[in-house]
């Protein structure tokens, strides 16, 4: 009878059992020998590890706090409790209690309960003793049978202890640190958090939801996000956010306090201005108030310069900025800001005369005035000028608002006339003189060789002087009047 049972053992079928999540070990193959005169084979081969696999739960990742593997050898056995089980966990996770269960004389199903912490885990068998033994009595092989690893779920939480933040803002500005108020914390490693808003604030929220994927026991924070008060808008405003791991969720509610800005509607003056010129800045629908700061400035100094009441300095040519800034006691500031041009002022123009001609010409040929003894004449706004009398004639250049030095005043004095033309005997000269002095009349011949000579005393009005001519050949001749302002004619001798 015994023998009988020996055959039935030795030529037990072996099998895999699959389950969940299942790593297949590799079967086990007997060994027998066959007992002399008995035609009976005794098996003396060790149990094997058939399949050793998580039977729940079914996720890869999970936030249970109890496991249960199945363990199953390739032949019946005796003698496994949990001092044979152990468990591998590099982490953080905390195993608690082994409970082992058999299922049949070849299943177990060994189950981890009250496990705490995060991080992955690994079971194993292992039989030091030879405890563990088929019913031969063969015992398990001494090295680890290890199951396929699972990973229990770390939390995300939110750095901050308090599950409220309160932020005080002003109402013209955004908050940029919306990122680090939202600095989460997960232990897991590859697993992707996402920040959602669950309760949308009156104010605009960029930058979520946002991803990011685990780096493993590091802090992470989505990327550029921010918060914008409703423009006008006073008070409270609340944000609740949420953040995931896809298992388990965290909230943060923020609370906004948004103060009122500064009023201030902008800044008057001047849109341009000359160099060297000031200029009045003023500020507009600023309330009076208690001001922890105001300053009036420029963006650059070497430009344009402004003292605190407001007067521009323009020193060189060029664009500038100008702006007021203000900031109440609870640091919510506000500016205004203006463009100003600076135009550099024109070079000093002169004025020339060309010989024998009545008008005067100014070196330039736009923006002029010309003006008589520092008065200006009316409509006289060409390049060339003719005097209707004696004067100090002078010209200005003004362009783009910016006018320049007067020139060098031009004397000029009433054109000499010599009577009759052509001349036979006698030649009349009258010379006209805003005063009296000296001139030198000469008549030279078309070389410029002069002739004949008189040196004459003008007086203020006019003088008449006369030249025999009866002598000089026929042709033409020239006039030569010499006084501060030198005059050239010709007249003909017949």
């Amino acid at each position: 009878m015994r023998s009988l049972i020996h055959i039935a053992i030795a030529l037990f079928p072996l099998f895999l059992l699959p389950t969940i999540g299942s790593t297949a070990i590799k079967a086990h193959t007997a060994s027998a020998y066959q007992v002399p005169g008995n035609n009976i084979q005794k098996d003396l081969a060790p149990p094997a590890v058939a399949n050793f696999s998580r039977r729940s739960p079914f996720d890869t990742i999970s936030n249970m706090t109890s496991f249960t593997y199945r363990l199953v050898f390739s032949e019946p056995v005796v003698k496994l409790n949990n001092s044979f089980v152990g468990v591998y966990h590099p982490t953080t996770l905390l195993p608690g209690n082994t409970i082992v269960q058999q299922v049949n004389d070849r299943t177990f199903d060994i189950t981890l309960d009250h496990v705490s912490g995060y991080g992955w885990m690994q079971l194993y068998v292992y039989d030091s003793l030879g405890a563990i033994r088929d019913l031969q009595g063969n015992a398990l092989p001494l090295q680890r049978f290890t199951s396929n690893p699972f990973v229990k779920n770390a939390i995300p939480k939110f750095n901050n202890n308090s599950t409220s933040i309160p932020i005080t803002l002003c109402g013209n500005t955004s908050f940029n640190k919306l990122d680090s108020i939202l600095s989460t914390f997960d232990g897991d490693s590859q697993q992707r958090i996402e920040w959602t808003v669950r309760r949308a604030a009156r104010g605009r929220v960029n930058g979520l939801p946002a991803q990011r994927l685990l780096p493993g026991n590091q802090s992470v924070q989505p990327t550029n996000a921010s918060y914008t008060p409703p423009a006008g808008f006073t008070g409270l405003d609340t944000l609740f956010v949420q953040v995931s791991d896809g298992l388990s969720t965290d909230s943060l509610f923020v609370a906004f306090n948004v103060l009122p800005q500064p009023a201030l509607n902008g800044i008057t003056g001047a849109t341009s201005a000359c160099v060297g010129e000031q200029k009045q800045f003023s500020t507009v629908g600023t309330r009076q108030g208690v001001w922890a700061f105001k300053n009036w400035s420029t963006n650059d100094a070497s430009l344009s310069s402004i003292d605190q009441n407001g007067v521009l300095r323009a020193k060189k040519s060029g664009t500038a900025i100008v702006r007021f800034d203000i900031a109440d006691p609870n640091g919510c500031a506000q500016f205004a800001q203006q463009t100003i041009t600076v135009f550099p002022i024109p070079a000093k123009p002169s004025i020339s005369r060309e010989f024998g001609a009545t008008e005067l010409k100014a070196n330039i040929t736009t923006g002029i005035q010309w003006f008589d003894a520092g008065v200006r004449i009316q409509n006289a706004t060409k390049q060339e000028f003719t005097p209707g009398k004696h004067g100090r004639y002078s010209v200005t250049q003004t362009l783009n608002g910016c006018t320049s030095a007067p020139s060098d005043e031009f004397l000029f004095v009433e054109t000499s006339f010599a009577y009759p033309n052509p001349a036979r005997d006698v030649l009349n000269i009258q010379l006209p003189s805003d005063k009296q002095k000296m001139a030198i009349v000469q008549i030279a011949d078309i070389s410029w060789r002069v002739l004949m000579e008189k040196e004459v005393q003008l007086n203020k009005g006019q003088t008449l002087v006369q030249f025999n001519i009866l002598n000089l050949s026929k042709g033409i001749y020239r006039l030569i009047i010499k006084t501060e302002n030198n005059e050239y004619k010709q007249f003909a001798k017949e």
